[in-house]
């Protein structure tokens, strides 16, 4: 376990990361109806900026953390809080609807670092008597951003318009300089990427969720401080994705 000099500050960094990530993911569903007549198409192709974003999402989420293995953590944070910015003024900027749904792939490209690479981050520098908390404010930032999202993306597309939600999660591209630097740099053995494999690492995430849900169902846990707890006890490259699956 490497040491930290300025812990609580990178942790303030990714729980305001994950929290305009996940407001990105929950406000933009309340534009739909605007964007369908701004760009007179009909609901079902206007609704693919939302699936096609939660499938991408998905998958970046579990690319980065298997990356987070050969690329230091803190060139992966400034890949993706950039191209998630750069495509937020994208689409912002744009007029054409392909053109958005483009940048909206892109989004999420990027976005789906946010949770994953933060997990990845407490497992492998904070310690063990501070990694349950540190990761309940992970946790608690993913709701908080999915409960101002639908009140700040309300806001924002009656007395500003559509564009401007994209405004807010531009804001990324601040945030990544600040990670670049206090995040340690990294030296990372050179080893091959694996494609296949992870049938029981995917077996103890099944067996997890459900240990998780069974006893939050008996109101034996917090949901947040539950899913912390799980979460630190897989090793720094499957703890994300145990985070994601709780989450969905």
């Amino acid at each position: 376990m490497l040491l930290l000099p300025r812990e609580g500050v990178i942790i303030t960094l990714l729980c305001i990361t994950v929290v305009l990530v996940t407001m990105n993911t929950a406000m933009f569903n309340l534009a739909l109806n605007d964007l369908s007549h701004y760009f007179n198409l009909p609901a079902s192709i206007v609704s693919l900026t939302v699936t096609s974003y939660s499938i991408m999402f998905a998958i970046s989420s579990i690319t980065y953390s298997r990356l987070s293995d050969f690329v230091p953590l803190n060139r992966l944070f400034a890949i993706s809080l950039v191209l998630t910015g750069g495509a937020s003024v994208g689409a912002m900027l744009s007029n054409h609807f392909w053109i958005l749904l483009a940048a909206r792939v892109l989004q999420a490209a990027g976005a789906g670092a946010a949770l994953s690479l933060s997990i990845v981050f407490l497992t492998r520098y904070v310690p063990l008597v501070r990694r349950g908390k540190s990761m309940t404010f992970i946790m608690s930032s993913v709701s908080l951003g999915f409960g101002l999202g639908p009140v700040i993306g309300g806001f924002v597309v009656q007395y500003l318009g559509w564009k401007y939600l994209f405004a807010i999660t531009s804001l990324l591209m601040c945030i990544a300089p600040l990670l670049m630097r206090y995040i340690p740099k990294e030296s990372l053995s050179k080893r091959s990427f694996e494609f296949t494999g992870g049938s029981g690492t995917e077996r103890r995430y099944s067996r997890s969720v459900a240990i998780f849900h069974q006893l939050s169902s008996r109101r034996l846990v917090d949901r947040n401080l539950g899913a912390a707890r799980l979460c630190s006890a897989y090793p720094p490259s499957e703890a994300p994705v145990c985070a994601a699956v709780i989450i969905s």
